[in-house]
């Protein structure tokens, strides 16, 4: 196989610790690159090729904003949106004929992956597509949009999806099979060994934003009891977004009230690594998820997790035993959930933590796409 041309609309323009949906692509095409030639088409401010590890990257002029950002349904938006599916369609194209590669694997279902169809169609080659939440619960829900988007997935070689539900929901809508391909980026942490005893040291990291829960998580902190506040050293909040006004009032309320509660905004790849090293447990208090990447973060740093029951979130720590998982998606139940952690010593975790390890370690990862996409092709 000569190689991967990787097409995404989430690379390498991170901006204070923001990013959009795939946080993890640069390490993804890293350790694909030690199996496979890989070069990438990803947005950048103008149309050039520069370089990213070794590796071509075909830029397309796209606005700082992600396109995930531009709503369809206002029309303000549409002249960004159809300057970015004009210029990504010419970078693909582009990028195809001058590497010749294999294989295309679209980042996510759209619009990379009807650019990579077309691709696929001009110049023969097999294209692969792995979705997103967003693909399926977002553009999925839209008629005229999931017409195309069924099309799209379809016509693919492989079909992969980031979750173990969202995978079942992308094959009907696909009327394919579809395998699971974790999402899962490279934390430099050293190895650390849980505390057997409080005081805990709990972090949140995440956007402040009503799916991930943030607010029901503040409702559980609000509602503990002064015997559990004991039992904890410190609480870290770290992200931004629209319910920043209510983060910001309710923490200053905990701190008031003498706390151990610290707000940080959003913190960068480097910066998570440090906060998950130093923390004892991980909390994702989300109303809608499938399997967010912190939680992968969380596995590679052998950290617990206290997570709401929603998307693969109960399979995963049930079956190896990985976290504490909370009665429902409430403020109540998170509550609970707490008192249950600051019980338990984090150490009782560290079986469960190490089993579910490999299956979200970036290299792992890679190696099984690359053993995938060789072999469906002898």
């Amino acid at each position: 196989m000569s190689g991967v041309t990787v097409v995404t609309t989430s690379f390498a323009r991170e901006i204070g610790g923001q990013q959009a949906a795939g946080s993890f692509v640069e390490d993804f095409c890293s350790a694909v690159n030690r199996h496979l030639p890989v070069s990438i088409v990803a947005p950048g401010g103008q149309d050039e090729v520069d370089e990213f590890a070794g590796m071509p990257v075909y830029r397309y002029a796209a606005p700082e904003r992600p396109l995930s950002q531009l709503r369809v349904m206002n029309p303000a938006n549409w002249p960004a949106i159809l300057r970015v599916l004009r210029n990504g369609q010419g970078a693909v194209l582009r990028a195809v004929e001058r590497n010749r590669p294999a294989y295309i694997f679209a980042l996510w279902a759209l619009p990379s992956g009807q650019w990579a169809r077309a691709a696929s169609r001009r110049y023969g080659v097999p294209y692969g597509i792995w979705c997103l939440g967003s693909d399926i619960w977002s553009l999925g829900r839209v008629p005229v949009v999931r017409k195309v988007l069924g099309r799209v997935m379809h016509g693919a070689a492989d079909l992969f999806a980031d979750g173990f539900a969202l995978a079942d929901e992308a094959a009907l809508l696909a009327d394919r099979s579809c395998g699971f391909l974790a999402s899962a980026r490279r934390l430099e942490i050293a190895s650390r060994t849980p505390r057997t005893e409080p005081p805990y040291r709990l972090v949140f990291i995440g956007r402040w934003h009503p799916n991930k829960g943030i607010d029901l998580l503040l409702e559980a902190l609000r509602g503990l009891d002064d015997k559990y506040w004991t039992r904890i050293e410190s609480i870290d909040i770290a992200g931004g977004g629209p319910l920043e006004a209510l983060v910001r009032q309710q923490c200053g309320e905990l701190e008031n009230a003498g706390r151990p509660v610290r707000l940080h905004g959003y913190v960068d790849k480097a910066q998570a690594s440090s906060m998950l090293a130093g923390a004892d447990w991980l909390m994702i208090p989300s109303r809608i998820e499938s399997i967010p990447v912190i939680f992968s973060d969380a596995m590679s740093a052998g950290l617990p997790v206290l997570a709401t029951p929603v998307g693969d979130l109960p399979r995963l720590l049930q079956s190896k035993r990985a976290g504490v998982l909370a009665a429902a998606a409430t403020g109540e139940a998170l509550r609970h959930g707490l008192q249950q952690l600051l019980t338990d010593s984090p150490a009782s975790y560290v079986d469960g933590v190490n089993a579910l390890r490999s299956q979200f370690d970036i290299d792992e990862v890679a190696a099984a796409f690359c053993r995938r996409i060789t072999g469906s092709r002898r």
